[in-house]
């Protein structure tokens, strides 16, 4: 299981905020000097030079802020001190503005032989205030929202990956308990059949050689195509009719329109096994195994039923159908259904459905 950390959109938003930061101060420029052409009579520079000025040190000031706002998140959930905290630095923001801003312009002018006139101070203080009151105000609750969605946004992604690593962490725990069961009953049935035939012995080691190597593949999926799961149970019958055959026979159908279909590896096997190991092995006389997959309507419906035997609920929960059931839950959530019941004819049935299969 490998999990990803979650990566935030702060590239993104960033990219766009400053595109939108200087397509803003683009107009600001445009329409000053548009302004001192229609109206004034200002050489270029002057005009160039106040908005210019504006846009530096409005820019250092955001770009400060910007750095700042990472520290703030964990009072986002308290909007009122989030907003509290960046009034607070209102004014030393209108203040270092006033005195950067007016400050490179009385450089320029007197670089240039030249004196900046303007306002009175205490007049261009408040003019200035109340100007950066009003964008500082929209600024600022602009990012409030977009660190609002940011956090949010993390927070979705944590609770995403922790429970993929929850649903992984269980869906190989499940695993791990069907294939000791697997390889037991395998071993016992090459066991029973070494010591009269030594030849079928051996062409049953080489068939659990293959079953374990298709099983270690299959662990590395969460879902594989029902014909791939439908040849391992092939080969796993094949161990198991060898200790029973003649007495035990078995019937296969599986319809071409569900053949891709993809289902969760391993889904039917421990189901299959208890059907030898529960019915099978412990009913003498005659004993029949039907397997069944076929569409019912977008429905995948995959049955298994044995000629002989009755169940109880107990019984039910006690051998493997715990297992299979979580695991069709952890792959489908509730689209998934598995029973076992009784037959009227005689016997049981086991019959798993995944909804909207043929549709996924």
């Amino acid at each position: 299981m490998s999990t990803t950390e979650p990566v935030a959109p702060f590239d993104a938003w960033r990219r766009f905020l400053w595109f939108a930061w200087a397509a803003f101060w683009l107009l600001m420029l445009m329409v000053s000097v548009q302004d001192n052409y229609v109206n004034g009579d200002e050489p270029l520079w002057r005009p160039l030079l106040w908005e210019g000025s504006s846009l530096l040190v409005a820019t250092v000031l955001i770009a400060i802020q910007f750095h700042w706002l990472p520290t703030l998140r964990p009072l986002l959930q308290q909007p009122r001190r989030w907003f509290g905290v960046q009034l607070v630095w209102l004014p030393v923001v209108v203040v270092g503005f006033v005195i950067t801003a007016y400050g490179i312009r009385h450089g320029v002018y007197a670089l240039l032989g030249d004196t900046y006139q303007h306002e009175p101070w205490l007049q261009v203080l408040l003019y200035e205030a109340t100007k950066l009151t009003i964008f500082f105000g929209l600024w600022t609750a602009a990012q409030f929202g977009i660190e609002s969605f940011i956090a949010l946004w993390q927070e979705q992604q944590k609770n995403f990956a922790i429970q993929q690593a929850l649903a992984e962490a269980r869906r190989a725990l499940l695993q791990t308990k069907i294939q000791p069961h697997f390889l037991f009953n395998a071993l016992n049935t090459i066991s029973a059949v070494m010591h009269e035939d030594v030849e079928k012995a051996e062409q049953l080691i080489s068939e659990l050689s293959m079953l374990l190597r298709e099983g270690l593949n299959l662990d590395k999926k969460s879902l594989v195509p029902l014909h791939q799961e439908w040849q391992f149970l092939q080969a796993y019958s094949h161990l198991m009719l060898a200790r029973f055959a003649p007495r035990v026979t078995m019937q296969w159908q599986l319809s071409d329109e569900v053949r891709e279909v993809a289902v969760p590896p391993l889904c039917l096997q421990p189901l299959l096994e208890n059907m030898f190991q529960h019915g099978a092995e412990k009913i003498p006389g005659p004993f029949h195994i039907e397997l069944f997959a076929k569409a019912d309507g977008k429905d995948l419906l995959m049955g298994l039923t044995g000629s002989k035997g009755q169940i109880t609920e107990p019984v039910i929960e006690r051998e493997g159908m715990a297992q299979v059931r979580g695991r069709l839950q952890l792959c489908f959530d509730d689209s998934a259904s598995l029973i076992m019941r009784n037959r009227q004819q005689g016997g049981v049935e086991v019959l798993l459905r995944i909804r909207d299969a043929l549709e996924r």
